[in-house]
């Protein structure tokens, strides 16, 4: 989980509660956790697999270039096929010089909303 500590101290309220997944270690170089949960006040919830970080977010169209920097800034345009991720606190700076060249690695995710008793 690419920088999940500094996310939940950053998300840290009184009222918001995260429990996370511990950080990768030298026992368990590589691991996945897929299934996310957000819930709001016991009323709504999120879950599947959601993805919540950098370079997951994607629209129906699955643009594979975005030139401008409009759609994907900074580390959000990303392929790991082609570069890792790497100062993922400056999320701002690109990962990538040549957007036109570089293809961004398209992602599709599913997750369900439920309301109600279910969402607690």
């Amino acid at each position: 989980a690419l920088a999940s500590a500094a996310a939940k101290q950053r998300l840290r309220r009184r009222n918001v509660h995260i429990i996370r997944h511990r950080d990768v270690d030298a026992l368990v170089p590589l691991w996945s956790h897929h299934e996310k949960l957000v819930i709001v006040d016991r009323q709504v919830a999120f879950a599947g697999g959601l993805d919540l970080c950098l370079g997951r977010y994607d629209d129906g169209a699955h643009a594979l270039f975005d030139d401008m920097a409009q759609a994907w800034p900074g580390k959000d345009y990303y392929n790991p096929r082609v570069r890792d991720f790497v100062d993922v606190d400056k999320a701002d700076d690109d990962l990538v010089s040549e957007r036109a060249v570089t293809p961004r690695m398209p992602w599709h995710d599913v997750h369900v909303r439920v309301r109600g008793a279910a969402a607690i």
